[in-house]
């Protein structure tokens, strides 16, 4: 996609975002945020037979931060926990391009980091359930 392109992507997610709401109930739950500039994102991650069923958000802050917490929203349905617990950036460079993601980093990835931090709580409790007989 070429930089208009993309723009327009972001502003859409922006506007309308997919996947935005809160989601008690799921398998793993994480709070992030950027105190300096006032984003924050919730990530909800519901899972069965280790992959990703349901991916939601909330929170505020710019049109990139809750721009790309939009768009990796519907990245993640049907991917491994494992392979969330393991994202990097360039999973936000494929999304949003470089440009924008040089420009304003720490936004562009905050929804990245709390979608990833969530997936490594999951398999850290899982780890903790199994090794003490799922009490």
């Amino acid at each position: 996609m070429d930089r208009s392109e993309i723009l327009e992507l972001v502003l859409d997610h922006y506007h309308n975002p997919r996947n935005k709401e809160e989601t008690p109930e799921a398998s793993a739950i994480w709070h992030g945020g950027l105190p300096g500039c006032g984003d924050l994102i919730t990530a909800y991650l519901t899972v069965a037979d280790n992959h990703v069923q349901r991916a939601t958000f909330t929170g505020d802050g710019c049109t990139i931060s809750q721009a790309a917490a939009s768009m990796l929203t519907e990245q993640l349905i049907g991917q491994s926990v494992e392979s969330v617990a393991e994202m990097n950036q360039s999973t936000i460079v494929e999304l949003l391009g470089e440009e924008m993601v040089q420009t304003r980093p720490r936004c562009a990835t905050l929804g990245l980091d709390a979608f990833r931090a969530a997936a490594q709580e999951f398999l850290r409790q899982q780890r903790l359930n199994s090794t003490s007989g799922g009490a």
